[in-house]
């Protein structure tokens, strides 16, 4: 249950913490009191938007904290999640909010996401404020309800959802591959061209940058050629006089008459390695020249292949011959899966006849499911209405097939309402009063309480619209849900707040220019004169008080004690 809520810094709120108990709780006070801003703190700790303008003080964050004792649906998730340890027996929710927007969500003082937060809460509150009357009208939010009623097949909506996305997937895939289709033959030449344009072209890799060197030697040949003479002259071929080639032979001849000698045989060593290097100096010097003695016409033939590769490169959006053969590939792919298109829609076709006949069969199953929930909560909610002083209503949850299959299945939910004999059923949300409304939300959701087994109830202001013998049996269901559940009410009336078993009150004041909301749980004697006010106003008369006490006694069985007639 819920244990204590603290609030800091937010909105009109200082500073509060409030405390609750088990049973029936009840915060009442003035309109604008403050009863709604408490509400909305607890809304914000379990995850709920928040606004900047929610902040009081805005030199410091807002904090809004609840804790809950655990039960065990949500002490298995806290494990499954890392958030608790096996000895803990409390959670405790914080959001913490700083100017300008930012804020962290905790849960056991662990930085969580609001998504987890949103996953978690739902196992320990439920929370009905004045405007998700409207949402529960709704036939996508009774569809959702009566989902929440398959304990044993909640995995059917998903693997019906699952199943339709991936049905929807497969018809777009077919979609688009027929429509491929038709343009198939006007793309296939043309890939057929381009395929064969770059294939006729022989490109190899590394061509292109050899060919760019053979340019730039074919265009300095000249100046090469006469290099390798010069050198040639130097070392070997002198007519005139010795070259260096003579003259290390001759080296080596006087280093081979003195040999005998330690100094001179490795001399001669030495200077025959030079000798030996020369030669085949001289042997790759005379096979360069012979490289660089390009025939006539070579040059011509080098640029045409040079400019080839350049407008395939500019064509096809390449930097290098390399990526030009890559692009072959991809074209070559593509051709190939242009090809095998029809082979891939024929494919297509199977597996969505597999894929309809197996959402058919799961969203009939599901649709099975939801008939008996619908049923089962139809009468349930119909035994609470009756005793909400409604004897004439009829009440029914209607399955029935949806215009198309969709995400949810093949059926549509409506809550069927006819609350006068004779009057046709039809959807509550057409039908039926504010205090119809007011009533059959407090039936449903005493009806899905005992299913979902929710440790904590919050009702804001459910009573609204509701008076008389309604109100009066209203007051009993709500005292008889409270003795199964925690209920948390935000109430105006008298004869609901007196069957509280916490009674807290909210006041507003105004102290030294700055508004103030304080929050205090009552005695008996200060619950009587609560209800005393609730009943004729602040300047409420004995007889007044006397009708609260009484009400407190009937209602409760509680008697004054001496202490608190002092």
């Amino acid at each position: 249950m819920l244990r204590e809520i603290y609030i800091d810094n937010f909105v009109l709120i200082d500073n509060l913490r409030l405390e609750f108990s088990a049973g029936l709780n009840v915060l009442s006070g003035e309109t604008g009191a403050g009863k709604s801003i408490v509400i909305d703190a607890l809304n914000v700790a379990l995850g709920e938007r928040i606004n900047a303008e929610s902040i009081k003080d805005k030199n410091k964050k807002a904090v809004a904290e609840v804790i809950f004792d655990l039960p065990d649906k949500a002490a298995d998730f806290l494990r499954a999640s890392g958030l608790m340890n096996d000895d803990d027996t409390e959670v405790i929710f914080r959001r913490e909010i700083a100017d300008g927007g930012k804020h962290v969500q905790r849960i056991n003082n662990r930085g969580v996401n609001l998504s987890l937060v949103k996953e978690l809460a739902p196992l320990l509150l439920d929370m009905h404020l004045q405007h998700d009357s409207l949402r529960l009208l709704k036939t996508e939010r009774q569809l959702e309800i009566i989902d929440g009623l398959l304990p044993q097949d909640k995995e059917l909506p998903k693997k019906v959802k699952e199943l339709y996305r991936n049905l929807r997937a497969l018809q777009k895939e077919l979609r688009e591959a027929r429509e491929h289709e038709q343009n198939k033959r006007e793309q296939a030449e043309f890939l057929e061209r381009q395929i064969n344009e770059i294939k006729n072209a022989q490109l190899q890799a590394g061509e292109e940058s050899e060919l760019l060197a053979l340019k730039a030697r074919i265009g300095g040949a000249h100046k090469l050629l006469a290099a390798a003479d010069k050198i040639r002259h130097y070392l070997y071929q002198n007519p005139s006089q010795n070259t260096a080639y003579d003259l290390i032979a001759s080296s080596l001849e006087t280093a081979q008459s003195v040999s005998e000698d330690e100094f001179y045989s490795i001399l001669h060593n030495d200077i025959q390695d030079i000798y030996f290097n020369l030669q085949d100096l001289m042997e790759r010097l005379s096979s360069f020249q012979e490289q660089i003695e390009f025939e006539p016409g070579l040059l011509e033939e080098v640029e045409e292949r040079l400019f080839l590769f350049q407008r395939l490169k500019k064509r096809y959006g390449c930097d290098s011959i390399e990526e030009v053969m890559d692009c072959l590939a991809r074209l070559e792919t593509e051709k190939n899966e242009l090809d095998h298109k029809q082979l891939l829609i024929d494919e297509l076709l199977r597996n969505i006849s597999v894929q309809t006949e197996e959402l058919n069969n799961a969203a009939r199953i599901l649709s099975d499911a939801r008939k008996k929930a619908a049923s089962t909560l139809g009468k349930k909610v119909s035994g609470h209405l009756k005793e909400l002083n409604l004897p004439h209503l009829r009440f029914t949850v209607e399955v029935s097939p949806a215009a198309e299959m969709n995400q949810s299945g093949q059926d549509q939910v409506a809550f069927m309402f006819s609350a006068n004999p004779g009057e046709k059923m039809q959807p509550i949300v057409q039908v039926a009063s504010g205090g119809e409304v007011s009533r059959f939300v407090l039936a449903l959701k005493t009806s899905l309480a005992q299913t979902y087994n929710v440790p904590t109830m919050v009702f804001d202001e459910i009573d609204a619209g509701v008076g008389g013998t309604s109100l009066a049996a209203m007051a009993l269901k709500i005292a008889d849900l409270a003795q199964y559940h925690q209920v948390i009410l935000v109430t105006h009336s008298p004869q609901i707040a007196c069957y509280a078993d916490h009674h807290l009150l909210i006041t507003k004041a105004v102290k030294e220019g700055t508004t103030e909301i304080k929050v205090r749980a009552l005695n008996y004697e200060e619950r009587a004169a609560e209800l005393a006010r609730m009943l004729g106003g602040e300047k409420y008369t004995p007889l007044t008080l006397q009708h609260a006490r009484e009400m407190l006694s009937q209602k409760t069985g509680a008697q004054p004690s001496s202490e608190s007639m002092r």
